[in-house]
């Protein structure tokens, strides 16, 4: 009996520990994404969206090369126009499109 409690314990502890680390993750990986609410386009064609966005309207140097991914999330809906999320790669860029949207 003892035995099986030592061992549920040492359970509990690990289990703590990753969701610790999962969390840690998460919030790593985050840290390079930004939303964009309201840009319209067509579904299969985000990539060239996003960067027509940043290069021409934000006036930020961007290649295909500084987005790692850009999906759509949400629900598909004909009339709505869903958020989407650009993964960048570097924090930097991520800090110069923030800027210069809020400028702008």
């Amino acid at each position: 009996m003892k035995k099986t409690k030592t061992q549920n314990k040492e359970l509990i502890e690990e289990n703590q520990k990753l969701a610790a680390r999962v969390q840690s993750l998460e919030k790593k990986s985050k840290k390079y994404n930004i939303i964009i609410y309201g840009l319209q386009g067509i579904e299969n064609e985000t990539h060239k969206d996003v960067l027509s966005l940043i290069n021409n309207k934000l006036k930020i140097a961007c290649t295909e090369k500084d987005i790692r991914d850009a999906y759509r999330i949400g629900k598909k809906d004909k009339e709505a126009i869903r958020p989407l999320v650009v993964e960048l790669l570097s924090y930097n860029l991520k800090s110069q499109i923030l800027c210069n949207a809020k400028d702008s």
